[in-house]
């Protein structure tokens, strides 16, 4: 079916409430009738993450409209989904403090992904079970006072 696809953004700031709403798509394009039907799940890997900021985040709104509305202000979306950005990002990891030591020696602590966790399994001769006994999921704290692994 030939619908009118709406993309909006809005970013949140805590502390501060909404500090930008925007359109960041507006096209004609085909979907399948399944799309429209009650209770239809949005595929989000098409959006690219930003970088991660503490106390930020932002609201992705996509919204399907018949493909002959040119006004959208008053029209009724046949189909709509919204999603904060925080919840399509896969989670991070911070070992233990107990455990520090012996994940990074003397080497500062990094959060990792579950995918850097299993990579150092496979290396240190270990199962993946064994080290996620030994982490816990990252803060926003953790994650803006350590970084990320970039591996």
């Amino acid at each position: 079916m030939k619908i009118r696809e709406v993309i909006n953004i809005k970013g949140w700031v805590d502390g501060s409430g909404w500090s930008y709403s925007q359109c960041y798509s507006d096209s004609i394009g085909e979907v399948s009738d399944d799309m429209l039907a009650p209770g239809a799940e949005m595929d989000w890997s098409w959006w690219q993450l930003n970088s991660r900021e503490r106390g930020r985040d932002t609201e992705i709104t996509v919204s399907y409209y018949a493909a002959d509305v040119e006004d959208i202000t008053d029209a009724e979306p046949l189909a709509e989904w919204s999603i904060w950005e925080s919840e399509l990002r896969e989670p991070l990891y911070m070992p233990d403090a107990e455990h520090q030591d012996s994940w990074f020696w003397s080497e500062q602590p990094v959060c990792l992904t579950a995918e850097d966790i299993a990579d150092l399994a496979n290396g240190w001769g270990k199962t993946v079970e064994e080290l996620m006994e030994q982490v816990h999921e990252a803060t926003a704290e953790e994650i803006e006072e350590w970084g990320v692994y970039n591996g």
